[in-house]
């Protein structure tokens, strides 16, 4: 980074504006107290977010007025309805740490015991300049089972922005870390937890979210050291006082729902069987804990037990049969825990052992000897890829009923200095080579993905093209089949008249019109009227018959020899040959043949629809499809550009980073060799730059042409991110 020279004035850079929802832009609110460098007003000067959660949102910042050094500040996302609920719940934990945990005044105090927990500084909720001073009349009154949050309307001073200020508590998360620890550290981290339970039993206080990824190893085992625990997020924590346990008040029933699929009420393992059964049966009785009041922690800690010793994904499986099962309880002497006391500790919640009662059935650890132990430990530390020049900070916050978010965890590592700047290069190489590998990689699946959906959907049009004109050629196939059966019935009965008519003597034709005309004139019945007008409407509505239309020479011609040659008889005879002309001119066709042809035709015609709605449906399809793999397209262009802009702000923070690391060091190393450099104007200036780029265009800002006013120089102890002034 190039150095100012005396002549050249500083660009003013203004305030960052971070946004702690990602929904629309109406939600996004600025970090509350952010430190601007133009005018100087501002106390908290934010680095870069931590984690986020269903209700919060933690940013890394340097108090640039109150000389707390580095800080994590737990920001409230903005909710409609719930904000004043989820507000309290901020302010009640931040008050579980200053009035209670934390208190030197308290006769409860030990120094001790309250290392395991993490620190709560500073409480800007606005409950405290509401109603009574005193804590606990306060907490009394918003946990009232009378008390409505959706009714009752809280009006707070600083109702946008609630936050509170925690301790910058470093290392990584307890369920990170399960996988590399030594059985020696994992007995070191029960009894850890054991000790904060019990310290918690003293205020006679539930913590109801005692698990891995609320816990931090910040300090490994050594030689000479043992390993240090410490445990945050005290936001559903509550007193084990009477009545609590029914309480129906949203602020303290946190877990009435644990979630609609068996996969995602596998989550919820710490907590003990009471209280999941009220979680799954959401119109029975509100049971917030068991007594007695340590039932609650003690069976999170037999979960968490079994989590050190089987893994997450084996201990939620084995933990679902030891409620029927209790004899199908692991036995965990290998980290120090009899498999009585695992049983009693995940038994019903009057069998549960007291967290004193814990630390002294844990049983010592028989090493082979110390030389093997020593060996062992060295060797797991070359396996573990060491990083030195990192610490993961991670602070998580837990989502309650009523939120619309998803409970989430961010983790961010931060640079050591005292590693010197050709380690952070040679660590900027390695990560930009992986993050241009993986990109790479990811571009090629995605195009691979494309070609293979590109084939698919192209053999799927050959296959319905295919299916298309096989479909086409069977119908055809049938109407000509159709239409010669039809062409072979008609002249087969044409046949069956003609011979049927040679074959009627003379006289039985006159017999036979003389008895037709006969019963015409006697008087019809019912049904035989009927049936003839039934045989008339149907040759009516035959079809023309060949026959009938062909001229008298063609009759004549068809006739038979005999008939012709035979002389004409008397006019008696006259008669019966007209009839015997009409017997073989008329072509008999019943009733049951008609109605064989209506339904062949109403067939025909269904088929025709059918295959005409195939086609539609084929159509709908071929769209359908089409528009998933344009919409599929347009995924896989959005992520690529998602990815392209996280990288590119990734490398300008690092870059941003790496050039406020070497003023530092440049400072510190020639200290009065410029003396008209500003010290401490290069702190701050880099990292705000970057986290005012998403909203701030790039160049001067108009109107501005005097010196930035920068926050005060940090204290030599809190220049590294190693660890804060305490």
């Amino acid at each position: 980074m190039a150095k100012p020279s005396k002549d050249e004035e500083e660009i003013a850079v203004p305030a960052p504006v971070f946004s702690v929802t990602a929904k629309d832009d109406k939600d996004k609110i600025a970090l509350p107290d952010a430190h601007d460098p133009v005018t100087g007003h501002g106390r908290w000067l934010y680095e870069g977010r931590l984690g986020e959660g269903g209700l919060a949102t933690v940013f890394r910042a340097w108090d640039c007025k109150g000389g707390l050094g580095f800080v994590a500040v737990k920001v409230l996302k903005k909710h409609s309805k719930a904000h004043a609920r989820h507000a309290f719940a901020m302010h009640r934990e931040s008050q579980w740490s200053l009035e209670r945990l934390h208190n030197r005044a308290d006769p409860r105090y030990s120094e001790e015991h309250a290392k395991l927990f993490a620190r709560y500084l500073e409480d800007h909720t606005g409950f405290v300049e509401l109603g009574p001073e005193d804590f606990e009349e306060r907490r009394k009154d918003f946990e009232s089972p009378s008390f409505d949050w959706y009714k009752q309307r809280i009006d707070l001073p600083i109702a946008s922005k609630p936050y509170v200020v925690m301790e910058l508590v470093k290392g990584e998360t307890l369920q990170v870390a399960m996988p590399s620890m030594s059985a020696t550290e994992k007995r070191q981290v029960i009894l850890q937890c054991a000790t904060a339970l019990e310290y918690l039993e003293r205020f006679h206080m539930i913590h109801r979210d005692f698990r891995g990824c609320n816990m931090h190893l910040i300090a490994r085992e050594k030689p000479n050291e043992s390993c240090q625990l410490k445990i945050l997020d005290l936001g559903v924590m509550i007193s084990s006082e009477a009545g609590m346990e029914v309480n129906c008040n949203m602020a303290v029933q946190a877990f009435r729902r644990r979630g609609e699929t068996e996969e995602k009420r596998k989550r919820y393992d710490w907590l003990p069987w009471e209280v999941r059964s009220a979680c799954d049966e959401l119109q029975g009785a509100v049971k917030n804990f068991e007594p007695p009041g340590h039932s609650f922690d003690a069976f999170s800690l037999g979960v968490l037990i079994l989590h050190l010793l089987l893994g997450k994904t084996k201990a939620r499986s084995v933990l679902d049969s030891l409620q029927d099962h209790p004899e199908r309880t692991p036995d965990g002497c290998g980290i120090g825990v009899p498999k009585e006391l695992l049983g009693n500790l995940l038994a019903e919640a009057a069998k549960r052992p007291r967290p004193r009662e814990v630390c002294a059935q844990l049983v010592p650890l028989r090493l082979k000897s110390p030389q093997k132990e020593a060996a062992v430990s060295a060797e797991k530390a070359e396996a573990t890829p060491a990083v030195p020049s990192c610490h993961t900070v991670s602070h998580t916050t837990t989502k309650m009923e009523g939120s619309s978010d998803e409970e989430g965890e961010m983790e961010v590592v931060e640079m050591d200095t005292k590693k010197g700047t050709e380690t952070i290069g040679q660590k900027k190489d390695n990560d930009t080579a992986a993050k241009e590998a993986a990109a790479k990689e990811a571009a090629a699946k995605i195009a691979a993905a494309k070609e293979a959906a590109a084939k698919v959907a192209a053999a799927k049009k050959a296959a319905a093209k295919e299916a298309a004109a096989r479909e086409a050629a069977a119908k055809e196939a049938a109407a000509k089949e159709a239409a010669a059966k039809e062409a072979a019935a008609k002249e087969a009965a044409a046949k069956e008249a003609a011979k049927e008519a040679a074959t009627i003597p003379k006289h039985d034709v006159g017999r036979r019109s003389k008895s037709r005309s006969r019963s015409r004139n006697r008087k019809e019945s019912s049904l035989e009227r009927k049936q003839r007008l039934r045989r008339e409407r149907a040759r009516h509505l035959l079809p023309e018959d060949p026959a009938r239309s062909q001229a008298p020479e063609e009759k004549a011609a068809k006739r038979p020899l005999a008939e012709e040659t035979a002389p004409d008889a008397d006019a008696a005879g006259a008669p019966a040959k007209e009839a015997r002309r009409d017997v073989r001119d008329v072509t008999h066709v019943s009733v049951l043949d008609l109605l064989r042809r209506q339904q062949a035709v109403e067939k025909e015609q269904e088929e025709v629809a059918e295959a005409r709605r195939k086609e539609q449906r084929l159509q709908a399809q071929k769209q359908e499809e089409r528009r998933a793999e344009e919409e599929r397209q347009k995924q896989a262009q959005q992520a690529l550009q998602m990815q392209a802009q996280y990288q590119q702000m990734q490398m300008q923070m690092q870059w941003a980073q790496h050039a406020e690391l070497l003023q530092r060091h440049l400072l510190g190393a020639f200290p009065g060799a410029f003396p008209g450099f500003p010290g401490a104007c290069g702190f701050g200036t880099p990292m705000t730059a970057l986290q005012a780029a998403p909203s701030v265009p790039a160049g001067p800002v108009p109107g501005v042409v005097s010196k930035a006013s920068a926050p005060p120089p940090k204290p030599a102890d809190a220049a590294s991110p190693a660890g804060p002034a305490q």
